[in-house]
């Protein structure tokens, strides 16, 4: 939905960047309702917080690959290894190797929402290169003897 259908209306409406902007904050803004849900009121907006930065990244996938379905795929994978990871341990007692997923659970985002917005500066200055391809080829034929 955020990818497709909200990112193509607001790119419509607006430039690269707050289209970008505008649909990465709205997709992070939509995980607030869990607090409705759940009534984990701090980990919501931490959820939400982090969908920040995964909305990156599933928006850069669904830009480089023309399609929104390896985005959705990649989404489900993620919170299928989210669902997994256990929850922090409170005494050293209870820590386990499995706990490392919790951290990379947390870290997660923030790394590969990191990589999302390169991807998407990447992509924002080959559509620029391309424009000014056109734009020189335009000024070639005008200038034409």
């Amino acid at each position: 939905m955020f990818r497709g259908l909200m990112f193509s209306g607001l790119s419509k409406r607006f430039s690269y960047w707050p289209a970008v902007l505008l649909t990465i904050a709205l997709f992070g803004t939509i995980h607030l309702f869990n607090i409705i849900t759940t009534g984990a009121v701090g980990e919501s907006i931490l959820q939400s917080f982090l969908a920040l930065f995964s909305g990156a990244l599933y928006l850069a996938i669904r830009l480089s690959m023309g399609s929104v379905i390896p985005a959705i795929i990649f989404h489900i994978l993620w919170d299928w290894v989210a669902l997994l990871s256990p929850a922090a341990p409170t005494t050293p007692e209870q820590f386990s190797p499995w706990d490392l997923l919790g951290f990379v659970a947390v870290a997660k985002p923030v790394v590969f929402g990191i990589l999302g917005f390169w991807v998407l500066w990447r992509i924002k200055q080959s559509l620029d290169a391309k424009a000014r391809s056109v734009d020189d080829q335009v000024s070639a034929v005008h200038n034409y003897p």
